[in-house]
């Protein structure tokens, strides 16, 4: 099975699970952890606002390959 996915929609998943991650971080007072997640999850939503598509974004699914 191939990967479909665009660069921004993996950006988009990362941010997701990364805020899912910080809630539960907040959640246990882990607040060194808090903080890296909160970096993290800027990183993504940064790039994924800023990012240009990739050669692999822009190939088609037929020429996609692992």
């Amino acid at each position: 099975m191939r990967d479909t996915q665009t660069t921004v929609e993996k950006l988009q998943y990362i941010s997701d699970m990364t805020s899912q991650l910080l809630r539960l971080s907040d959640e246990l007072n882990l607040s060194t952890l808090s903080y890296l997640l909160r970096m993290a999850r800027l990183e993504a939503e940064t790039a994924e606002l800023t990012g240009q598509p990739t050669l692999e974004d822009r190939q088609s699914p037929a020429r996609k390959s692992n």
